[in-house]
Parts: C-alpha cells; sequence; structure tokens
C-alpha cells in the first residue's frame, strides 16, 4: 500500500507541476510578443503537457484504489472530487482553448502575440493553481478523520 501511495503522490505532484509550469510558459510566450521565441518554448515544454496529463490520470486512478478503506463519500474525499472537477473543466474549457491559439499564432509567425493572450486564461491558470493545492492539502490533511 506505501507503494501505491508514493506513486499516486509522485504522480499528481509532478502531473501539477508540469501542467502549471506549461501554463506558465505560454503566458510568458504571449508576453514576449516575439512568435520566434513562443515556436522555441513551446517546443522546449510542449511533452510537459501530455506528461502532465498523462500523469495526473495514472494519479487519479491510483487514489480511487488508495481511498477505498476510507470510504468514496468522505467530505474530505468528496471536496476533492469537487477540486479535481474544477481543475478538469478548468483546464479543458478555458486554458486548452488559449493555449491551442497561442500556439497557432506562434506557429505561424503572427506577431504581436500579445493579441493572443487572455486575462482569463491567466486567472484560470491561478485558479488551476489553487484547485491542485487545495486538493493536495485535503489529501494530506485528510479533515474530519480522528488521527
Amino acid at each position: 500500500m506505501s507503494v501505491l501511495l508514493f506513486l499516486h503522490i509522485t504522480a499528481l505532484v509532478l502531473g501539477f507541476s508540469m501542467l502549471i509550469a506549461y501554463g506558465t510558459v505560454c503566458h510568458v510566450a504571449a508576453r514576449s510578443n516575439h512568435a520566434e521565441f513562443a515556436r522555441l518554448a513551446f517546443k522546449a515544454v510542449g511533452k510537459l503537457d501530455a506528461a502532465g496529463r498523462l500523469l495526473i490520470i495514472v494519479g487519479l486512478i491510483l487514489g480511487l484504489v488508495l481511498a477505498r478503506p476510507f470510504g468514496y463519500g468522505a467530505p474530505w474525499l468528496l471536496a476533492s472530487y469537487a477540486l479535481m472537477a474544477l481543475a478538469i473543466l478548468n483546464g479543458a474549457l478555458i486554458l486548452e482553448p488559449f493555449q491551442k491559439r497561442l500556439m497557432a499564432a506562434a506557429m505561424a509567425g503572427t506577431t504581436p502575440l500579445l493579441a493572443q493572450r487572455s486575462n482569463v486564461a491567466l486567472y484560470a491558470n491561478m485558479a488551476g493553481f489553487f484547485f491542485w493545492t487545495a486538493s493536495i492539502w485535503l489529501m494530506i490533511a485528510k479533515p474530519g478523520i480522528a488521527p
């Protein structure tokens, strides 16, 4: 069980880090207003997005296996499920379309890239950080469970 817990934590922390790093690079590239820099940045970190998503899926599956002894209806787990759902929707509905627009503009050599920048996407990136961090806290603290 401790090996599964280690893999669960490692997969989620690495996946979270990769997705936030990729999102941050997108915003830096947009602010650079330089298509060549953006192309190079996307080339350098392009695999982070796919690897982060894969690690998150692995981490979530392992988390469901590990949650069984606590009961899937435990309040801290339900809160974590809600945060994960918000993080996934945030990524799919706001961040991914922004990242695709930005990457398409960079690949096409469109300048200024700043026009592709979105304050909504910037705030969504920050919200994603909150969702992941709050969920990780819930997993560690398990509020409501007697020590």
